[in-house]
């Protein structure tokens, strides 16, 4: 399946598993462990014995239960990929809360200039607008998506590079845009305006950036594991977080112009 660079297909339907059960003796015999080594360490030999032989107890104990296992039903694989998908949503929520906040702070700052520069003096708008190629990154991962859903290994890493060096471009005009601000005396130090700018675009960087990250290590999972059942969710979940980011830019690309 690999060398032919298929994906792997989600099956009609699913058996129960029979599973290992939990079980609390790990975590005892590892208390216990420790206990033996700091007796160990510091020659205190009735506690090494007394350790060894919980330890030795503990296996008993485990070996003698006739309830170590138990049954996965066969509907719970698809509850469990259901609810990491709800997960993922109300992390996105929270992250829009702190979002929120931002946008919310900025519109009471974005006129307190304290004798600073405006934005109308700082702003270039082709620099900024050029920044929206984030946006065509997001349109890059659209066929990921795609290429996910046809089970072409091949075009999902490509298009995911593209989304990459488009994000990666984003980032790097970010960062310049910064420095040139900075440059001009214009830091997030110099008014509450440019302290609610600097923290509203630079948290929203800080996310592309390890949106960047994500993008990698997928890229090099596709390349690995191909588009396995855990790898295509995960693409999935990497796409709802990308484009939530470009929505975001959408609410701050106008208060940069």
């Amino acid at each position: 399946m690999k060398q032919a660079g298929t994906a792997w297909l989600r099956p009609s339907g699913y058996e129960a598993i029979v599973l290992p059960g939990n079980s609390a003796a790990g975590f005892v015999m590892g208390g216990i462990a420790f206990g033996f080594g700091f007796a160990v360490i510091w020659h205190i030999w009735w506690a090494a014995i007394a350790a060894a032989l919980g330890i030795l107890a503990a296996v008993i104990v485990r070996t003698w239960r006739d309830d170590q296992d138990y049954t996965l039903p066969a509907a719970e694989p698809l509850e469990v990929d259901a609810d990491r998908a709800f997960g993922f949503w109300i992390y996105l929520m929270s992250d829009a809360v702190i979002f929120a906040l931002l946008f919310a702070t900025y519109a009471v700052m974005h006129r307190n200039y304290a004798g600073g520069p405006t934005g109308q003096e700082l702003f270039d708008l082709g620099h900024t607008f050029a920044e929206t190629l984030l946006l065509c990154s997001s349109i890059a991962y659209g066929f990921v998506s795609l290429a996910v859903a046809r089970a072409r290994r091949v075009q999902a890493r490509l298009w995911l590079g593209v989304a990459f060096l488009l994000g990666l471009g984003f980032v790097l005009m970010e960062l310049a845009e910064f420095n040139a601000m900075i440059a001009h005396e214009a830091g997030p130090d110099r008014s509450g305006f440019l302290s609610a700018f600097f923290t509203l675009v630079g948290t929203h960087g800080t996310h592309v950036s390890l949106g960047l990250i994500w993008i990698l290590v997928m890229m090099a999972q596709v390349t690995v594991k191909g588009l396995t059942a855990p790898v295509r969710s995960r693409l999935l979940r990497l796409g709802m977080f990308w484009h939530f980011l470009d929505i975001m830019w959408i609410g701050i690309f106008p208060s940069s112009i």
